[in-house]
């Protein structure tokens, strides 16, 4: 890995003991050791906590530590589409597209997809007071 002055830690909120870096590596606090990942599903990098018996996809675990919580409907996406970039300023939060959650089978067997509307996506992704405010400010 390369080294770099803006590398930043921060501790890993679920596994005590661990720091998870701004340039993918994680290090466990008692002896400074470094763990950068091993290919999982999908060749994404993962981390293996024995301690805590968990798996955790670095890349989400970088993005929830340096970025912030996902929202709902959104998923880790990379800037340059390198699975195996899992840097902190390569990650952000992309919306799933709410058509392939809906994803109805016909009696034939093959799948009907739907394209959804800007309306229902902005509907999914806005909280009802915003909805609210967004309608009286447009009746004004």
């Amino acid at each position: 890995m390369r080294k770099d002055k803006t590398e930043q830690w921060r501790p890993v909120l679920s596994c005590q003991g661990y720091e998870v870096s701004s340039l993918a590596r994680v290090r466990r606090i008692s002896d400074g050791k470094l763990f950068t990942g091993t290919k999982g599903k999908g060749w994404v990098r993962q981390v293996v906590f024995r301690e805590y018996c968990r798996t955790i996809s670095l890349h989400c675990l970088v993005a929830l530590m340096f970025i912030g919580p996902c929202p709902t409907n959104h998923r880790v996406q990379f800037r340059d589409g390198d699975r195996s970039n899992c840097a902190a300023d390569n990650l952000f939060y992309a919306l799933i597209p709410s058509h392939r959650a809906d994803t109805p089978t016909t009696k034939g067997g093959t799948q009907t997809r739907r394209q959804a509307t800007i309306a229902e996506i902005w509907m999914e992704i806005t909280p009802a007071a915003e909805r609210g405010i967004a309608r009286l400010r447009a009746s004004i």
